[in-house]
């Protein structure tokens, strides 16, 4: 599809037979080759930015504002029907499937959706990480998705067009059983994602996501593995610099403050610890200021912890939990914290 004189238009070949595209062969049938401009069913209502085939009798359109299914054979009375007019899909591979059926895409206004087999569309970006993706330059770059069976999730690549210099992208990955998102880099500029598939061996240890990049290798995510790898070494030597933020946490009344306490983490045994800062401020919208020195530092070791010493004052909080030590994994088990009123927000002037 997407005949740059034609972009609505689309074509299919021969029913098993990929290489025949004869469209007027002697005897009509119903398995023969067709294309939208000579079917009964039509072209595709608006720009074709992805085709996804769902199931032998419904096929996807992902047009640009919208997106439209054909059900049935075109040659034997198929038609297309509207699913959405709210949003439509990102150029190219922005989508994939999971084993229920869902199909998660990238849409083309910016933000991740699911659809449900039954054209049900629902956002798993929203009041989330929405701005964030809103930002993606789709002129500039392609948005790739791929479901991980065995992490249970969908990740969200960002490539550069062919022409465009190579840097660091983030990416994305939505953990389908905590409904979590968490950002992702890969730190050399030679290792930038430019394909992505999911192989499906015999074996569980065959069954992983394959990373096609800029310096010509694949890579792979390998859970085991306590160190990173770097293009060219022969032993994996690399820190895997490995954190997130919790927040914000704060409370629904919007113009008190709060004191956080008795801060206390469980990690699990018998693997590393992390560090941890703490920040707060008189606003949940604004992470507090990077530069500035975080109101409490520690770490945390495996297994139980004791109260984190101090209280900490602010209408939000987070918790940064890091750690880029080589050779070393983490797991948090559980986080708590109390708090308690602490009088009204100054209001500033």
């Amino acid at each position: 599809a997407r005949d740059p004189e034609d972009p609505q238009d689309w074509h299919m070949s021969a029913l098993g037979d990929p290489d025949n595209w004869d469209k007027d062969p002697a005897v009509h049938t119903a398995t023969m080759a067709i294309s939208g401009n000579n079917a009964r069913c039509g072209k595709s209502p608006d720009i074709v930015n992805a085709i996804i085939p769902y199931s032998d009798d419904l096929l996807l359109f992902g047009g640009d504002s919208n997106i439209y299914r054909l059900t049935g054979d075109p040659m034997a009375g198929g038609q297309i029907d509207t699913v959405s007019t709210t949003t439509g899909i990102a150029y190219g591979q922005a989508w994939c499937k999971d084993p229920e059926g869902i199909v998660y895409f990238f849409g083309s206004r910016g933000g991740v959706y699911a659809m449900t087999p039954q054209g049900e569309i629902a956002s798993l970006t929203s009041n989330k990480i929405e701005r964030r993706l809103q930002q993606i330059n789709l002129s500039q770059s392609q948005v790739k998705l791929v479901w991980n069976t065995r992490e249970q999730g969908v990740h969200v690549f960002q490539v550069p067009d062919v022409n465009a210099t190579y840097q660091i992208q983030t990416s994305w990955f939505w953990d389908k059983r905590n409904n979590a998102w968490y950002e992702d880099e890969i730190a050399s500029e030679r290792q930038q994602v430019t394909a992505v598939a999911e192989i499906d061996g015999d074996e569980y240890d065959d069954r992983v996501l394959l990373l096609g990049s800029e310096y010509g290798k694949y890579l792979w995510y390998d859970p085991r593995s306590s160190n990173d790898w770097e293009v060219g070494d022969t032993t994996p030597s690399k820190q895997i610099n490995s954190r997130v933020v919790l927040g914000p946490l704060s409370h629904e009344e919007a113009m008190s403050s709060y004191r956080y306490s008795k801060i206390k983490a469980e990690l699990a045994r018998g693997q590393a610890g992390l560090d941890y800062s703490i920040r707060t401020a008189d606003q949940a919208a604004t992470y507090a200021n990077a530069t500035e020195a975080p109101h409490g530092i520690g770490r945390f070791l495996s297994g139980p912890n004791p109260y984190v010493p101090g209280t900490f004052k602010g209408a939000a909080v987070w918790i940064k939990l890091s750690n880029a030590s080589a050779g070393e994994r983490w797991s948090l088990e559980a986080l708590s914290l109390t708090a308690n009123f602490a009088g009204r927000k100054l209001l500033k002037s």
